[in-house]
C-alpha cells in the first residue's frame, strides 16, 4: 500500500491510499477468474514454458482438450438435447443422488461422472457427412464443401451466387446447382438465402399443406403472422379467419433456423463444470468437485536436487527463477480450488430450497451478502464464480444465474428473486384466457394482489427475458 499526497490548487494536502499491485498478485487474481477451460490451458502452456514442472504420474492430461466438457449455448442452463434426468444419468457418482434419479447411482465402481460430458459433432460436420455420401463431381462436391462451410449459425448462405461465382471462377449456373445439392440435405430449409426461402423449401415434406395461401402467407405476410395479426391476413387473402389460422399455425411449425438443435462453432464453445452438487442421502447436499480437469502437478526431483548441486551461478539462478514459478502456480491453483469450494458451500447452504426443488424455490442472494458471510471482498467472490457452471439437477448452469435481486413483498417479511417472479408471470400467462391474454398491466395488477410491487417496465421486461411474446401475439383467435 502506498500513500500518495497531492498538492490541491490552495496548496493544502490531501492524503490517498492507492493499492498497488504486484506481478503475483495479479496472477493469482487472473487464475481466480479463469473458467476451468481457459485455466487448463494456461496449465499446459505452464508446463511446456518451464521445464521442472511435471505431471503427476497418475493425472497426466488426456489426449483430447474436451473431453470432459459441455456445450455451451446462449443461455444460462445448458440442457439442450439432454433432460435433466439424462443429465442426473450420465452423472453417475458413488453415493449421490438428484431426487427420482437414485437408481442410476452407484452401479459402476470406478465411474467418471464427467467423463460422458462430451462434445458433439457440429452442424457443418452434419452436413459434410452428408455431402460425402453423394456421387457429385470433384468441382461440384469442392463447391459444395466451400458453401456448407460458409453458411451462417442459422444454417442460410453466406455468399451469393454471384460472389461464389466469381470465387470459383464458374458459370453462376453451376454455383446454383451446389447449392440445389445442399437445399436437398436434412435439416429441410438448410441453404436457404432467407426465412422466405427456408420456409418454402420446407413445403415440399408437407405436400398436403403445400397450397398457393399458403406461399402466399410466406412470401408477402409473414411480417404480419409475427404480430399475429390473423384477422388482417384473412381479409387480405378473402378467407375465413378459421382457414387463416390453420394455414398459420402450420407455418408456425416450421423451422425458421435449420442449425437449431445442433452446435454451430467449435471455437469458444465448451464449459467445464467446476463441480456436482449430490444429495448425500441425509436431507444434505454435498459438492463433488471436477478433479480430473486439470492435472496435478509437481515439481520435478531432478531439478530440485540438480538447484542444490549446481555451482555455476548463472544456472543457479535460473533454476531457482523456474523452480519459483513452478511453486507459485501449484500453490495458488490450490488457494483457487479452495476458493471456489468456499463459495460454493456458502451457496449450497443458502440455496438448499433450490437445489432440492428448482428454480421456482431461488431465493434473493447476492454476491455482497455471500462476500460478507465469508469475510471475504465482494471482488473476491465476483471472479470466484465468473465464467463458471456447475451440475445439478437443473442441469449445467452458470453459478451466476444463482444471483438474484432482492423483492420485498408489502406487508410481509418474505422476500421474492427477480426468477422466482419470472416463474410466477410465466404461470400466470399459461393460465390466461387465451382469447384475451393478459396484458403487462393486467400482469403487473395480479403481481401487486400477491404484494409484489413492480412496474409494468419491469414485467415487460422479465416476460421479455423467459421469452414470452405480448399480449396480442398471444391471443388465439376463435
Amino acid at each position: 500500500m502506498e500513500l500518495l499526497y497531492v498538492k490541491n490548487q490552495t496548496q493544502g494536502q490531501s492524503q490517498s491510499q492507492k493499492l498497488k499491485l504486484t506481478a503475483e498478485m495479479r496472477e493469482s487474481l487472473a487464475l481466480l477468474q479463469m473458467p476451468l477451460a481457459e485455466l487448463q490451458k494456461r496449465v499446459e502452456e505452464a508446463v511446456m514454458e518451464n521445464p521442472v514442472l511435471e505431471y503427476d504420474d497418475d493425472n497426466q492430461p488426456e489426449d483430447s482438450m474436451f473431453s470432459d466438457c459441455v456445450l455451451a449455448d446462449d443461455g444460462e442452463s445448458y440442457q439442450d438435447e439432454k433432460t435433466a434426468l439424462e443429465i442426473a444419468k450420465m452423472l453417475s457418482l458413488d453415493g449421490c443422488t438428484f431426487g427420482a434419479c437414485q437408481t442410476f447411482y452407484g452401479e459402476e465402481e470406478n465411474f467418471d461422472s464427467y467423463a460422458a460430458l462430451s462434445a458433439e459433432d457440429t452442424f457443418t460436420d452434419y452436413l459434410l457427412s452428408q455431402l460425402g455420401e453423394m456421387k457429385i463431381d470433384r468441382t461440384t462436391e469442392r463447391v459444395c464443401r466451400y458453401i456448407i462451410q460458409d453458411l451462417d449459425k442459422k444454417g442460410y448462405l453466406g455468399s451469393s451466387a454471384e460472389e461464389l461465382s466469381r470465387r470459383f471462377g464458374l458459370p453462376v449456373e453451376k454455383i446454383n446447382g451446389a447449392v440445389k445439392i445442399i437445399q436437398k440435405m436434412q435439416p429441410p430449409g438448410v441453404g436457404a438465402a432467407n426465412i422466405t426461402e427456408c420456409l418454402l423449401l420446407q413445403l415440399g415434406e408437407y405436400a398436403k399443406c403445400d397450397t398457393a395461401f399458403v406461399k402466399e402467407i410466406i412470401k408477402k405476410y409473414l411480417g404480419l403472422l409475427s404480430e399475429n395479426k390473423i384477422q388482417v391476413i384473412a381479409n387480405r387473402l378473402g378467407i375465413s379467419i378459421q382457414a387463416a389460422k390453420k394455414m398459420c399455425d402450420f407455418i408456425r411449425g416450421l423451422n425458421p433456423i435449420p442449425s437449431r438443435g445442433f452446435r454451430t462453432d467449435r471455437s469458444g464453445g465448451y464449459i467445464i463444470p467446476e463441480a456436482v452438487i449430490c444429495k448425500d442421502g441425509q436431507g444434505g447436499f454435498f459438492i463433488q468437485g471436477n478433479e480430473k480437469a486439470l492435472p496435478h502437478l509437481h515439481i520435478g526431483k531432478f531439478y530440485q536436487k540438480l538447484l542444490h548441486e549446481e555451482n555455476d551461478r548463472d544456472t543457479f539462478v535460473y533454476l531457482r527463477d523456474k523452480i519459483q514459478r513452478a511453486a507459485f502456480l501449484i500453490k495458488e491453483l490450490s488457494n483457487r480450488k479452495s476458493t471456489v469450494v468456499l463459495v460454493l458451500e456458502k451457496i449450497v447452504a443458502l440455496q438448499k430450497a433450490y437445489f432440492e426443488h428448482g428454480a421456482s424455490r431461488l431465493k434473493p442472494m447476492s454476491i455482497a451478502e455471500v462476500a460478507d458471510q465469508l469475510h471475504l471482498h465482494p471482488s473476491t467472490v465476483s471472479r470466484a464464480i465468473s465464467g463458471k457452471y456447475i451440475v445439478c439437477s437443473s442441469g449445467t448452469i452458470s453459478i451466476r444465474s444463482l444471483f438474484t435481486s432482492k423483492i420485498r413483498a408489502r406487508g410481509k417479511e418474505d422476500c421474492f428473486s427477480s426468477v422466482q417472479i419470472k416463474q410466477i408471470i410465466r404461470s400466470l400467462i399459461e393460465h390466461e384466457n387465451k382469447s384475451v391474454p393478459l396484458s403487462d398491466q393486467n400482469i403487473t395488477r395480479s403481481l401487486q394482489e400477491k404484494g409484489i410491487n413492480i412496474s409494468r417496465r419491469t414485467v415487460a421486461k422479465y416476460r421479455n427475458e423467459i421469452e414470452i411474446p405480448a399480449a396480442e401475439k398471444r391471443k388465439i383467435y376463435k
